[in-house]
């Protein structure tokens, strides 16, 4: 007998299957387990529960599974075909502080990244400021130990996904203004009154 085989769950890089059990009639024979082959692979199941989860496979990717009940006698007949495509890996990244920046404090913008389940995967980090990339800053975090209004304008964080699942990087950013409160002005002016004094010079004349 053939099993109903159907497709239940998918995710980046995992699917996972499952069909219906084996009356005792229809085993003949004392069932020993499934074969499930998917793309080229063969998994021989020596358990016989019904369902069967593929790993380490790749995003956005359709596979084709099949399974045969085994017994004493060997591989029975295989079920139809069932295709299942693995979810697209998309990646979000999310730049956010904490707090309003003041003149002298320590700030820091914290780089979250969510969506990517990959155990194999490098996550990459790498700051901008404005157009300008900043050397050596390639943690999730960006301090500034003590800002100042210079450090005003648009920071990005950019994250590189590498994963031997992968064809290819994936790579998404994030981007935050900064506007630090506090002095407008690099220099304190202050306005010198210097008092003068004026002296009246009166001439006399002396008549003769």
């Amino acid at each position: 007998m053939v099993p109903n085989l159907r497709s239940t769950v998918a995710t980046f890089y995992s699917i996972t299957v499952s069909w219906d059990e084996l009356s005792c009639v229809d085993r003949n024979g004392g069932l020993t387990g499934y074969r499930i082959e998917y793309g080229t692979t063969t998994f021989d199941n020596v358990e016989t529960v019904t369902s069967f989860t593929a790993t380490g496979l790749l995003p956005s990717t359709s596979y084709m599974f099949r399974v045969a009940a085994v017994n004493i006698n060997g591989t029975g007949p295989y079920s139809t075909t069932v295709t299942k495509q693995t979810s697209a890996d998309t990646v979000t990244v999310a730049v956010s502080g904490v707090g309003t920046p003041t003149e002298g404090s320590q700030y820091t913008f914290t780089c979250n990244v969510s969506g990517h389940q990959s155990l194999m995967a490098t996550v990459t980090y790498q700051w901008w400021n404005n157009a300008n990339i900043l050397q050596g800053e390639t943690d999730s975090r960006l301090t500034f130990n003590s800002v100042n209004r210079y450090d005003n304008g648009t920071y990005t964080c950019r994250v590189t996904i590498s994963s031997p699942l992968l064809s290819s990087d994936i790579t998404a950013n994030d981007s935050i203004m900064i506007l630090v409160t506090g002095s407008n002005n690099p220099f304190c002016f202050k306005w010198l009154f210097i008092p003068v004094k004026y002296q009246s010079h009166h001439q006399h004349h002396q008549l003769m």
